[in-house]
């Protein structure tokens, strides 16, 4: 592949939430899977965990764990009815994928990173996001993996509205957080191409 061609994969992805019912191969998910895996992480600790889910009850229950949690949360808040369902509807829509990634990472920090904390906690490296931003490259990884197979694929962060529930139903290490949901399938719509932001908005050349 040249450089111009995987530019215009890169370009060509989308975010496609509306799928058929046609599952996705077995093949096809090892090499989602085999793309995430080989994604660049700090300190190569590969952080992540991948939750591969097919069985439709699962899913099924997911999306009910989400829809509880926004009831809940509306019963504490009611001003936040109009947001809270405007929210559950669009985490329901992978629902209806055939398959759902649930990705997960141990939030961990380098030798130096803990040091420089323990003295100087307020300093913004002591964060030790670098586990976060290792999962992010992943999921990138099995994004375009499921592009170059033909399939649509969703990046969502909206079902962690009930994050913790989301947790113990795939029943994710309590040293683990659950950080998206991708779902994947055959899409069952053409997406428009997003906007681009102006790349004097976004681009500094110093």
């Amino acid at each position: 592949m040249t450089a111009d061609e995987l530019l215009t994969m890169i370009r060509e992805r989308r975010s496609v939430r509306r799928y058929t019912a046609e599952p996705v191969a077995d093949d096809d998910v090892e090499k989602m899977v085999e793309a995430a895996l080989w994604a660049p992480s700090g300190s190569n600790r590969q952080p992540w965990q991948l939750t591969v889910v097919r069985d439709r009850a699962i899913i099924q229950q997911a999306g009910a764990a989400i829809s509880e949690e926004v009831d809940d949360l509306i019963r504490r808040v009611p001003e936040f009815e109009k947001m809270g369902r405007s929210v559950e509807r669009w985490s329901l829509l992978f629902t209806e994928a055939p398959l759902v990634f649930f990705v997960s990472g141990e939030p961990q920090s380098s030798r130096w990173r803990t040091e420089l904390a323990q003295q100087l906690p307020e300093h913004p490296i002591a964060l030790g996001r670098s586990w976060f931003a290792s999962c992010a490259a992943a999921i990138q990884n099995l994004l375009l993996m499921a592009h170059a197979l033909g399939y649509g694929a969703c990046w969502l962060a909206a079902p962690l509205i009930a994050q913790r529930r989301l947790e113990r139903l795939i029943e994710l290490p309590e040293t683990h957080e659950l950080l998206a949901l991708v779902s994947v399938g055959r899409a069952d719509e053409t997406p428009k191409p997003p906007p681009r932001r102006p790349r004097n908005e976004t681009v500094q050349y110093l």
